[in-house]
């Protein structure tokens, strides 16, 4: 069978295409611009602060997310903390600190593995950002490392998708202070 469109035609509408997916992708980056919002962590996270002329908004500190959530300790929380004190040093008070710690130790005791797998090991937003916040507390309760390392490499561990695989190996490389390895990286 012989193709009507020729390279150029082809490569116009990959052209189109990737316009069109980019330009979905800002958006919704746009929509999850604002302090302490995890999906706009996560591309912060994701894109390394790095959209030109973007002016990112996510810092949990700059609005009233600290306020508004002193007293939570629950995964989405602590996430927001991890992502908030890697990327936004000023956050790491110690009172802020302190209560990453106490919701890590709190988050420690639950058990990982839920049979309905409602669990921040298989959310990506929440996984990313609690390795990030262990990762800030390592020095203080080195434990904190060995229980996600263990979780993570766990044989209860079923990543639902390759997506959530590939997360799960960022999270480990990270974990290691290593570079994560890219998916398009040749094997």
């Amino acid at each position: 069978m012989v193709s009507v469109n020729g390279p150029a035609e082809e490569d116009g509408a990959l052209t189109i295409q990737i316009g069109t997916q980019l330009s979905a992708l800002e958006r919704r980056v746009t929509e999850a611009n604002t302090p302490g919002n995890l999906d706009g962590l996560l591309a912060y996270h994701v894109l390394n602060g790095a959209i030109p002329g973007f002016a990112w908004n996510v810092d949990p500190a700059a609005g009233s997310w600290m306020q508004e959530n002193e007293e939570r300790l629950d995964p989405p929380a602590l996430a927001v903390l991890g992502y908030g004190i890697t990327h936004f040093p000023a956050l790491a008070n110690p009172a802020v600190v302190r209560r990453l710690r106490e919701g890590l130790h709190r988050l420690r005791q639950r058990n990982p593995f839920p049979g309905d797998r409602l669990s921040f090991l298989y959310e990506p937003r929440l996984l990313l950002g609690i390795c990030l916040a262990v990762m800030t507390a390592r020095d203080d309760v080195p434990e904190f490392e060995s229980w996600l390392q263990d979780a993570l490499t766990s044989p209860q561990y079923q990543p639902a998708d390759r997506f959530q695989g590939l997360i799960q190996q960022h999270a480990l490389a990270l974990l290691a202070d290593r570079p994560p390895e890219s998916p398009m990286s040749p094997p």
